[in-house]
């Protein structure tokens, strides 16, 4: 097999916001792309960094890879975590980085429902009192909603890393209402124009995660703490007890509450980027 020696991009984040549904976009030219079957998340777990076998190990994630593909990965933990950006310049100056960002209330929102599925936040918890003590919620899977959300804080080092013109910044919002606009400029920005000229391809965002709940939340948390399983296997196990859900909403106090709490940071936000987020108060859910 071919061995890779260059990483062309990373998808980082934000956690529930449709970085699923790129990924499965990009696998779908195979004659273009190659990603990484799992989220590696290499950058920001300091063991697997740190680890003297670890890079070597990362790499074989691409090695099914072939030598006319754009290579990369998607791994939402890579956007939070202020030390992967340097980790990554260092070893791959020329990365492209993708971020997708979505109404961070609507995204806090949709994490408290998977948090629910996957049975780490008790079912006894409204969102209410999730977002309120999300400080205390830390380090539990899905149990701190809201620092995902403080986009602005989390992107500053990767501008302090990249050129700006190799970070795409897409809004979530725009991306479902306007698949065929920012998918071609999801390609622009990977491929060379006259690639993307010639492409003969469906822009059309693949649906996955959509809202569900699992009916045996304790049983799911009890797979995805098995050591020994692998993740594909801890998902599809988990699958089997997911049923899809109305769209639920969250309560107007909780939507206000979390739109204060966000408000300076989407200002600092659309200074950072240059780009305006036309973020409603009756987002996607």
């Amino acid at each position: 097999s071919y061995l890779v020696q260059n990483i062309d991009f990373l998808i980082i984040g934000a956690q529930k916001a449709g970085t699923s549904s790129l990924m499965r976009f990009l696998e779908r030219t195979p004659e273009y792309f190659f990603v990484a079957n799992q989220e590696c998340h290499f950058w920001s777990r300091d063991y697997k960094y740190n680890d003297p076998d670890g890079f070597a190990q990362y790499l074989t994630n691409f090695s099914e890879a072939r030598p006319n593909q754009i290579v990369g990965e998607k791994s939402p933990s890579y956007l939070a975590n202020d030390k992967v950006a340097a980790r990554i310049a260092q070893q791959f100056p020329k990365m492209k980085i993708i971020a997708i960002l979505r109404n961070p209330a609507d995204r806090a929102y949709s994490a408290y429902l998977h948090g629910l599925r996957i049975g780490s936040l008790s079912k006894s918890m409204s969102f209410g009192e999730v977002i309120e003590n999300y400080k205390d919620l830390q380090g539990i899977p899905y149990g701190d909603v809201i620092s995902q959300g403080f986009y602005a804080k989390n992107l500053h080092s990767y501008y302090e890393h990249f050129p700006r013109e190799q970070i795409l910044i897409i809004d979530f919002a725009e991306m479902v209402a306007n698949p065929n606009t920012i998918l071609r400029e999801v390609l622009e920005f990977l491929l060379p124009a006259e690639t993307v000229q010639k492409m003969d391809f469906e822009l059309v965002l693949p649906k996955i995660n959509v809202a569900r709940k699992s009916t045996f939340p304790k049983f799911v948390h009890w797979v995805r703490s098995r050591k020994y399983l692998s993740t594909p296997l801890k998902n599809w196990i988990s699958q089997k007890t997911f049923t899809k859900i109305p769209n639920s909403t969250m309560r107007l106090a909780d939507r206000e509450y979390l739109d204060t709490l966000f408000e300076d940071s989407k200002k600092e936000l659309e200074q950072l980027t240059g780009k305006t987020f036309q973020w409603s108060s009756n987002g996607v859910g």
